[in-house]
């Protein structure tokens, strides 16, 4: 499996490995080297120029899978971006105006399928037709009273 000869650990190599090994207190993962050998430690101590190439490349290889299997789920977030609801229209009818009694911030319109309050003067005369338009916006449900293709927010 991984068992290098000591012909093919080089000093430099060798001391690359060092480095690395004593660098494991600072790993993020220090989990990941559990189970490989009883303690890093022991390899810069007492452990051979084979043994820390076969401890290195077993970290690096469990370093490599976690990157595997996390990489898709990072992949999947950044390329998924921020949902957007699909905004909706619902339009019926409110029938004809029977009347409408201006406010000082506000109108009452009142048709043959029910009284509307709306925001602001309303420029319809009686017997032209309303409409109730519903719209779903970032802000929520958003109820409207159009007459004569103007629209007015109901309160």
């Amino acid at each position: 499996m991984l068992k290098p000869s000591s012909a093919e650990v080089s000093a430099a190599r060798d001391a690359r490995n060092r480095k690395f090994i004593a660098r494991m207190e600072n790993f993020p993962w220090k989990q990941i080297n559990r189970g490989i050998t009883p303690d890093w430690r022991w390899q810069l101590a007492e452990g051979t120029a084979d043994e820390r190439e076969v401890y290195v490349k077993k970290v690096n290889r469990r370093a490599l899978i976690v990157a595997v299997l996390v990489m898709p789920f990072v992949i999947t977030l950044n390329c998924m971006g921020p949902v957007i609801n699909a905004l909706w229209v619902v339009e019926k009818p409110a029938g004809q105006i029977l009347s409408i009694q201006l406010h000082e911030k506000s109108t009452t319109v009142e048709t043959s399928n029910g009284t509307y309050q709306v925001q602001g003067s309303v420029s319809g005369s009686i017997g032209s037709s309303a409409m109730l338009v519903k719209k779903k916006t970032s802000e929520g449900l958003q109820t409207s009273l159009c007459v004569n293709s103007e629209c007015y927010r109901e309160i």
